[in-house]
């Protein structure tokens, strides 16, 4: 009798629920192609766990009705969020910000040495008013893991986030090369 009901519930539940899309994803393929003259984030500064940020965005962005007017890069991502103060706290309201993750590695600076930085966190935005596109950067990113193991960092990783000013489209492109172990 339970497995009855339950299925009856089940079909009850199927029959009047809808799905919400309120995305569409595609995929393309093309020529990673680092941004040219780009504003930096952290300035030479060696990164692991840092935050950077937040940086006004040139326009208001929306993602699933929530309008962000800055981004932060903290530790591995970047996230945008809506307040000038923001700072990415794991306890804040999800509502404050969305994280933008193209791409899940636990990622830091490759300059090992912590003198400086081999790997630029930055921005850049193209375009006219209206059809612009803020680009956010990591380029040549090592991932924890392997400094954390060999002390060495011989793979890496590059990508950007876009946001399109007109269509509230994301996009990302990523670029990286590992070196396995034998």
């Amino acid at each position: 009798m339970k497995k009855i009901t339950l299925l009856a519930i089940t079909l009850l539940t199927s029959i009047y629920s809808t799905a919400q899309n309120s995305y569409t994803f595609s995929a393309t393929q093309g020529t990673y192609t680092d941004l040219v003259s780009p504003t930096s984030m952290n300035n030479n500064q060696f990164w692991d766990w840092d935050e950077f940020g937040p940086v006004a965005l040139p326009f208001s962005f929306s993602v699933f009705n929530n309008t962000y007017s800055h981004f932060i890069f903290f530790d591995d991502t970047f996230a945008l969020v809506n307040s000038s103060t923001a700072s990415f706290d794991f306890d804040i309201d999800v509502d404050n910000y969305t994280i933008l993750t193209p791409i899940s590695a636990f990622i830091q600076d490759r300059d090992i040495t912590e003198n400086g930085s081999l790997s630029p966190i930055s921005y850049k935005t193209e375009g006219t008013t209206g059809s612009r596109i803020f680009k956010m950067e990591i380029k040549n990113a090592g991932l924890e893991e392997e400094i954390w193991e060999d002390e060495v960092s011989t793979s890496f990783l590059n990508y950007q986030i876009w946001l399109y000013e007109e269509t509230s489209k994301i996009e990302d492109e990523i670029h990286r090369e590992f070196i396995l172990k034998k």
